[in-house]
């Protein structure tokens, strides 16, 4: 179990992530570098692009990612 997930259940508010949201995060630590929709894509074959998409501007909104800017992306 990931420490975030141990923070969330002791936290006294319902869990703030979905299991898609969930499945990216864990993506992305095991990556352990910043990843774009591109990078993350082959690893969710199961999920559209657009879909996954929107669940990293969810997690940006959330507070939980952040973005930077690289060429035109």
């Amino acid at each position: 179990m990931t420490w975030l997930r141990k923070l969330v259940q002791k936290s006294t508010t319902p869990n703030p992530f979905g299991p898609l949201e969930w499945r990216v995060l864990e993506a992305l630590w095991e990556r352990g570098d910043a990843a774009s929709v591109r990078d993350l894509q082959p690893r969710f074959s199961d999920i559209a692009y657009t879909t996954l998409m929107t669940t990293l501007d969810r997690l940006h909104r959330k507070g939980v990612l952040d973005r930077t800017k690289q060429g035109r992306a």
